[in-house]
């Protein structure tokens, strides 16, 4: 059996819900390719999901080494916020936002770490600024409008 469509099981069995069994597959996947930068994305996925930060936040480092995609610096940013690294939360997200990015989904929620992370920095002007570019991206999203809110009322 080839790497792909261990991968593709992988994501289905995330997707799903089924993270012991996308486990059990990576361990299946690392056999085969332990460099591939797929295996350490899909292993930090999974320790996200079960709370296992520290080892999430090695995973996709390793995977964000190989392939700083915007979706790979979401998770590692999200993974450093999980973690209260507010400071590698920012720069994962401001490095990532450096870069063009035609998901705006992925942008938006990268603007909204950097908000979370500049407000907990007690840095409210930048929070401010990342959380409207949130919601100007993807304006019908309640979270993000939310989440500014009481930052522009806090302002004054």
């Amino acid at each position: 059996m080839s790497l792909e469509p261990i991968l593709k099981k992988v994501q289905k069995n995330l997707n799903e819900g089924n993270v012991k069994i996308a486990l059990l597959d990576l361990k299946s996947a690392e056999g085969m390719a332990p460099d591939d930068w797929r295996v350490a994305y899909y292993y930090g996925r999974c320790y996200l999901e079960t709370g296992e930060i520290d080892k999430a936040i090695e995973h996709f480092k390793k995977a964000h080494s190989v392939q700083p995609l915007p979706e790979i610096s979401y998770f590692l940013a999200m993974s450093y916020v999980k973690n209260k690294s507010w400071d590698d939360a920012a720069s994962v997200a401001d490095t990532a936002l450096q870069n063009d990015m035609d998901d705006l989904t992925t942008k938006a929620a990268l603007y909204y770490i950097k908000s979370g992370a500049s407000m907990e920095k007690n840095k409210l002007d930048d929070a401010i600024a990342a959380a409207e570019k949130a919601v100007e991206l993807v304006p019908n999203d309640e979270q993000y409008k939310t989440h500014l809110e009481p930052l522009k009322n806090a302002k004054g």
